[in-house]
């Protein structure tokens, strides 16, 4: 695998990157839009939760809200058994604390509007009146079983009660309203942050896929032009230089083949004078040869001559073996020749036969 992405050309290597980055960012805003989708306001995830948070609500009596200890409050009137008021009596001192902690903290947390007052005065106001009278009134009619007074207190806590129901029933549906608003506006932000991702991813990737691609062309641009150099310059070119003046390392690839050019076309040039001055003196010492070896074959040639001459010099001046009867010569050869043929063997003088006078007179006297 690795062999294969090395053999891979570097515009391959790029696509090849660029792929695997988009890949990864379609597959990222996949799985992002597919957990936002599972806890967006109204999604499965917020329905799940409103739904358990319902349920508890209609389960069990809110804190916040007197209802139970209005409820248990109906049973201590009609209960005779001392034990089971005492009871009942404990649970609504109980849900009475419980009520002024909740109040305290939704004091604290609420922002100001009309839900904290609500909360805070409207019904809170009523319920410790409420509270109040059960103690100081209530209790003690109790206590003494006086049902008269049982039932005139239980008139007026039944009064407050009513103006408490009305307060909460109102804060309800302040909160009713006030939750659908955020609904709206953390699904309105949710979809608007949903659109904003998806318009920065899609930025994202046509910038990281442009950057991808216009490195791909720089540096295959830088490749290319390498190349043709180097090939231009192996051809025989030796101008030929890459002219790449960045700082990436192609560049400095290119710097460093112009030196190397450079040097190697300066040392061409020298070595090209030098070659021409050899060729000169080459040539010189060539014509001083031929005029030598042309001397020395005239000089040989005349050395030849002069040697051949000598010869013959010698052969016609030396001691000549001569009949003194018939006047023949003896040659090398043991052979007696006739004078003239031996001198025209062995010079350049050659004979035309004809008579002298006395020669005349005595060989041929009859002839006038």
């Amino acid at each position: 695998m690795i062999s294969k992405l090395q053999n891979l050309r570097i515009k391959t290597k790029l696509l090849l990157l660029c792929c695997i980055v988009v890949i990864a960012f379609i597959v990222f805003g996949l799985v992002s839009f597919k957990a936002m989708s599972e806890i967006e306001v109204n999604g499965p995830l917020y329905h799940r939760i409103t739904q358990g948070h319902n349920l508890i609500a209609d389960i069990l009596p809110p804190p916040a809200y007197i209802l139970e200890s209005f409820l248990t409050l109906m049973q201590l009137k009609d209960e005779v058994d001392p034990e089971k008021q005492k009871l009942l009596i404990d649970k609504i001192r109980k849900l009475r604390k419980t009520y002024y902690e909740v109040i305290e903290f939704w004091r604290k947390t609420l922002p100001d509007g009309p839900m904290k007052d609500i909360i805070a005065k409207q019904s809170y106001d009523p319920a410790v009146a409420f509270y109040n009278d059960f103690e100081n009134e209530f209790l003690p009619a109790v206590i003494s079983n006086d049902r008269n007074k049982v039932n005139s207190v239980m008139g007026k806590l039944d009064k407050l009660y009513q103006i408490h129901r009305n307060a909460v029933d109102e804060l309800v549906s302040l909160a009713r309203k006030s939750n659908s608003a955020d609904e709206q506006l953390a699904d309105s932000i949710i979809r608007g942050r949903e659109i904003l991702l998806f318009t920065i991813a899609c930025a994202m990737i046509a910038a990281i896929v442009a950057s991808l691609l216009g490195i791909r062309q720089i540096l295959t641009n830088n490749v290319l032009k390498l190349v043709s150099v180097t090939k231009s310059f192996s051809a025989g070119d030796l101008s030929a230089r890459a002219g790449l003046y960045g700082k990436d390392e192609f560049s400095e690839v290119g710097r460093a083949f112009d030196q190397m050019a450079q040097k190697i076309e300066r040392d061409s040039i020298i070595l090209k004078k030098n070659k021409e001055k050899l060729e000169r003196i080459n040539a010189k010492l060539r014509g001083e040869i031929i005029e030598r070896e042309k001397a020395e074959e005239e000089r040989n040639q005349l050395i030849a001559q002069l040697r051949e001459a000598l010869a013959k010099i010698k052969t016609l001046t030396g001691l000549l073996p001569i009949c003194s009867a018939c006047k023949k010569i003896r040659n090398d050869r043991g052979i007696w020749e006739q004078i003239e043929i031996y001198i025209r063997d062995h010079s350049d003088a050659d004979f035309s036969h004809s008579i002298c006078p006395e020669c005349m007179k005595k060989l041929y006297p009859y002839i006038t």
